[in-house]
């Protein structure tokens, strides 16, 4: 059974019209065309689609299109997933044309807990979840006067954090093995490219 279900994509840019589809377990929000696509594959009887594999930033194929997942609550089996133009127009393309370092995005999803996200515009959907205390400090710091020195107390605590993260990448692969090695890895990547463009915005201020 599906239902109609608009939101706002991503960054309250264009209006985006997609469905609900109680589908193999999980609440499935999608574009009209990926639903029917799913629609028919339930119909049919066919393999099931296992949800449950899918996480932040994979495709799913039809035979058209392919659609992105920017949604993937395991915990509560609810997934969304949206057209790639879609995405590369309201998460790319808007965030590296409007000028802040880290921005607020404000999401218009019921089912969301959290109801906004804090982003940085060069790293992927999926680091910027797993990054979300770290950039809202530094999205407040760039939101209050006397930002120079907010940028050097906030340089000083990534760097900390690099170091820690850089520690801990014997300990992640001991208990984590090699998913848990690149995903501390991506963790610090994303810092040092924060670093580094707040360094550069710091030269720009002065």
């Amino acid at each position: 059974m599906s239902s109609k279900f608009n939101f706002l994509a991503m960054i309250g840019g264009r209006k985006m019209e997609n469905k609900n589809l109680d589908s193999y377990g999980y609440l499935l929000n999608c574009p009209n065309e990926m639903l029917g696509y799913v629609n028919k594959i339930m119909n049919d009887k066919q393999a099931p689609i296992n949800w449950n594999k899918f996480n932040i930033g994979d495709y799913f194929y039809t035979e058209k299109y392919a659609y992105k997942c920017v949604i993937a609550d395991h915990p509560m089996k609810r997934i969304v997933f949206v057209t790639k133009d879609e995405y590369d127009f309201n998460y790319k393309y808007k965030l590296k044309n409007n000028g802040n370092l880290v921005q607020k995005l404000n999401w218009d999803m019921p089912f969301i807990k959290n109801q906004c996200m804090f982003v940085y515009a060069e790293a992927d959907l999926d680091s910027n979840q797993k990054m979300q205390e770290p950039l809202q400090k530094l999205y407040q710091y760039e939101n209050q006067p006397d930002m120079r020195e907010k940028i050097r107390e906030y340089i000083s605590e990534l760097d900390t954090e690099i170091n820690r993260c850089e520690n801990e990448l014997q300990k992640y692969y001991k208990s984590n093995g090699d998913i848990g090695v690149i995903s501390m890895q991506n963790r610090i990547q994303v810092l040092i490219e924060v670093k580094n463009d707040l360094l550069g915005r710091m030269e720009e201020v002065v």
